[in-house]
């Protein structure tokens, strides 16, 4: 059985190739703290109040941690995913908790006597 030898060429190129893939796909996906700052961001921006209808982990979706609330105001049904989440808001409510939230605020009441700050990441700063 023959081993190829490969020629510094061909060795510089491959060497190359692989650079430039890793290079364009850190440029292209951005990073893992600017997606908990945009998570935090989009949950700043909800205002919420209603019932957990459902609560459980979408095989289907990559296991993500699903709560599904009906809010009272609309009589909506809206599904949120603590992916990303680090404060264990999923593992403290269950079904039936009535969760309330203020525009502009990251912390959920839940059954009117019990606070939860949400926690996605604590450096923001630039990304805001």
């Amino acid at each position: 059985m023959k081993i190829k030898k490969y020629s510094k060429k061909e060795i510089i190129i491959s060497i190359l190739s692989i650079i430039l893939i890793i290079v364009f796909i850190n440029f292209i996906t951005p990073s893992t703290q600017k997606k908990l700052c945009q998570e935090s961001d989009r949950f700043m921006r909800m205002s919420l109040h209603g019932v957990i209808e459902e609560k459980y982990i979408d095989r289907d979706n990559h296991d993500y941690p699903i709560v599904e609330l009906k809010d009272f105001q609309t009589s909506e049904t809206i599904r949120l995913n603590f992916i990303l989440d680090r404060s264990n808001f999923f593992s403290v409510v269950s079904k039936g908790d009535t969760i309330s939230k203020k525009e502009g605020t990251i912390e959920f009441l839940i059954n009117s006597d019990r606070r939860l700050e949400l926690r996605f990441s604590d450096n923001c700063e630039e990304y805001n």
